[in-house]
């Protein structure tokens, strides 16, 4: 989900209710009601998970999505756009740019400041191996470029989000299959790192952190310049609290 702010609205794209159901629909919503948007060109079935993340590039204003689709994991012409200004547009292209290999449960976020999307881990299902990754790609609207390997380790279902008032992107916790030792129960993570357009740092967060955790929400409140953390899942546990930092 994301906000639209050319035209001020919450754009929401696809999701799943964990009965193998997965949705490819998009919606708005203006603060009073939600609208389905009729998409003429959309990612396939092949192409989408259903509950992947996708942002809005302010500068270009473009929606962005990277490839997630179980079949196609593994190449590298991942990035579907559309048009944010025409609303007779509404279609998703995939474009002949190479970037990251295609991948799932990733971070996503549009760095204002530097005005690249930036993309985080995620993973790689490499048959008959599953494929945990801690690579930074950032993309300008042309080209996808490697950035970083060292950070934050592998992990899936982290979140990241920029602050506009520190001018940086943050990015909290994750799941790490390694560390768990393979115990789907263990390797979830509460660590907080920041990227600042060149590289990783963690930051040692004063007082109460949340719970370790995978899979939450993640947004920035531009009044108070906080950023806002909701839910998430640890192994069986299902999470419905609220933070804020």
């Amino acid at each position: 989900m994301v906000f639209d702010t050319v035209k001020n609205t919450v754009i929401l794209m696809g999701g799943d209710n964990y009965s193998k159901r997965t949705f490819q629909d998009i919606w708005s919503f203006n603060g009073k009601n939600w609208n389905e948007i009729g998409i003429f060109n959309k990612p396939s079935s092949y192409d989408f998970i259903g509950s992947e993340p996708f942002i809005f590039d302010i500068h270009r204003k473009k929606y962005i999505y990277v490839n997630s689709g179980v079949i196609r994991l593994g190449t590298k012409k991942v990035t579907w756009e559309m048009d944010g200004i025409v609303e007779e547009s509404n279609q998703f292209l995939q474009l002949e740019v190479t970037g990251p290999l295609g991948r799932f449960d990733y971070a996503l976020c549009y760095d204002i400041e530097r005005k690249k999307v930036v993309l985080y881990g995620g993973v790689l299902n490499s048959y008959p191996e599953t494929i945990y990754t801690n690579d930074t790609w950032k993309y300008d609207g042309n080209i996808w470029k490697k950035i970083s390997t060292e950070g934050p380790s592998t992990r899936r279902g982290a979140k990241m989000v920029y602050h506009a008032e520190l001018k940086a992107i943050f990015l909290f916790g994750g799941y790490d299959l390694e560390l768990g030792g393979y115990d789907l129960e263990k390797g979830y993570l509460n660590d907080l790192w920041k990227w600042d357009g060149k590289k990783w740092e963690m930051i040692i967060s004063k007082g109460e952190m949340p719970s370790p955790r995978a899979s939450y929400a993640l947004a920035y409140d531009s009044n108070k310049n906080k950023i806002l953390l909701f839910g998430g899942y640890k192994g069986k546990e299902r999470f419905c609290d609220t933070w804020e930092w």
